[in-house]
């Protein structure tokens, strides 16, 4: 294999891992880049899931934690209803864009 494709099949893998959903989601967010977690949906939620919960038994007491976390479910429902409507309006506004216009790429 010469150099030139050995940069160029680099550049591939490189471009392949900006483009995980992970990357994009967090690049417009926040205008950077993160590292993808290969953990499933699950092992994240699971994890993040078992943080929370340890922190505000730890600093709220076990008696009280099931209540903060019932809050903290209905504040999140919420937010992850707006993300989604908002991620459904951003994907059928890239739709558009992307197939409107057969003559010009932007």
């Amino acid at each position: 294999m010469n150099t030139e494709q050995s940069n160029f099949e680099n550049r591939g893998s490189q471009i392949e891992e900006r483009l995980n959903l992970q990357s994009i989601g967090e690049f417009i967010r926040t205008g950077t880049y993160t590292e993808v977690d290969r953990s499933s949906f699950n092992e994240r939620l699971d994890r993040a899931y078992k943080l929370l919960k340890e922190y505000i038994e730890t600093n709220c007491g076990n008696d009280k934690a099931d209540d903060i976390i019932e809050y903290i479910n209905t504040y999140s429902g919420i937010r992850e209803d707006i993300s989604f409507s908002l991620g459904m309006k951003a994907g059928a506004q890239l739709a558009i864009q992307l197939t409107g216009n057969f003559e010009a790429d932007f």
